[in-house]
């Protein structure tokens, strides 16, 4: 088989590795890879004590600040 990369029309590096990147890019994305790997646990921690009610006003904050932007959008 001749195709370098494996039947993919690009060579679009999915191992997470940043390979295709400068070094200098290559260790920002790495630690904003890392940044928001620690933000996710702790959100996931966090939400490990929250009751039915809790999950539910989160819902409705959400919906909230969508529509808010949705109308900023809309207004523009």
């Amino acid at each position: 088989m001749d195709e370098g990369w494996f039947g993919y029309a690009a060579g679009i590096d999915t191992s997470g590795s940043f390979m295709h990147l400068p070094p200098k890019e290559r260790t920002a994305a790495k630690e904003r890879k890392r940044a928001r790997e620690e933000r996710w646990r702790r959100g996931r921690e966090v939400r490990t004590t929250w009751t039915e009610q809790r999950f539910e006003q989160e819902a409705r904050e959400i919906a909230e600040q969508i529509a808010d932007w949705e109308r900023a959008r809309d207004a523009a």
